[in-house]
């Protein structure tokens, strides 16, 4: 009876006794934490400011390294400030070509010839007019003087005197017009003759032998003969965004990296920063000067 009792007692609930308390864990704490720092670093990633930002372009890339303390990449590409399209100052037949593509010209080289045939010709026939005109004022130069004495002396009338003068200036006008038709002849035969401008390369031929070619092209002519490019010019054009424009400034450090040499580092240096932008892309063109120079660099 009394183990029975026994038994029962310690199977009675004591409603007067408070459970235990269990508390917070100590794990999650480390889970709250994990998760308040993921959502920093989530947050972090999506609203903090990028270093720089990579653009691609399809070819002839070049990837400027052109921020003060590094980290900017823009893209853009190799140009020359000195490129010419060769044409001639009047319409006309190609008579010789003396270029190709790839070949180096020096400043004031032959690249080609019009045909000259009705230049020379107007040239032949203005020094002809001017060896008559020559003439007719050396006539006229005597006579006129002739009659000044004569009327110093009263011996002719002043209205003889000034028709002789009136021949006499007239003569003269005619050697000075004969003289610059000559001089206007000998410039249209020279034009004839195109000439490379600067030293450089030829990189492309727009025209053949026996092709009408004119400066600004008309109906059944070539606009222009041949395109130099004056290879000691070449420096990188790249567009920037205008969020970090105000990283780069002219005469800092550069570095230039090709599409076709991606492991070669050029140094370089920036050049100015073209004070527009390109509304339709939100960029600033920056001109990068390259300080290396290499037949590679195309």
């Amino acid at each position: 009876m009394t183990d029975a009792k026994a038994t029962l007692d310690s199977l009675r609930i004591d409603r007067n006794r408070k459970a235990p308390s269990r508390g917070i864990g100590p794990w999650i704490i480390v889970l709250a934490l994990v998760l308040l720092f993921s959502g920093a670093g989530a947050a972090a990633y999506v609203w903090w400011p990028r270093p720089g930002l990579a653009v691609h372009a399809a070819t002839a890339e070049a990837r400027g390294d052109i921020a003060a303390g590094g980290g900017l990449d823009a893209t853009g590409y190799v140009v020359a400030r000195r490129l010419a399209t060769l044409a001639p100052k009047f319409l006309g037949k190609l008579a010789e070509l003396n270029v190709e593509e790839g070949q180096r010209v020096s400043a004031g080289e032959v690249v080609a010839r019009l045909d000259d045939t009705t230049f020379t010709a107007a040239l032949r026939q203005a020094e002809a007019q001017r060896s008559q005109a020559r003439t007719a004022f050396a006539d006229a130069a005597p006579i006129f003087a002739r009659y000044q004495r004569l009327h110093q002396q009263g011996a002719i009338s002043t209205d003889a005197y000034e028709n002789q003068r009136a021949l006499y200036d007239g003569a003269r006008e005619a050697v000075s017009v004969a003289e610059a038709n000559v001089n206007i002849a000998q410039t249209n035969l020279a034009d004839t003759v195109i000439r490379a401008p600067y030293a450089g390369v030829i990189t492309n031929k727009a025209a053949q032998v026996g092709e009408i070619v004119a400066p600004g092209g008309s109906s059944g002519s070539k606009t222009g003969i041949a395109t130099i490019v004056d290879m000691d010019t070449l420096e990188v054009e790249v567009d920037v965004s205008e969020n970090y424009i105000d990283r780069v400034h002219a005469g800092g450090p550069a570095t230039i990296v090709l599409d076709a040499y991606s492991d070669w580092e050029i140094p370089a240096s920036v050049i100015a920063v073209i004070p527009t932008a390109d509304r339709s892309k939100g960029t600033v063109k920056v001109r990068v000067a390259i300080k290396a120079k290499d037949p590679h660099i195309l």
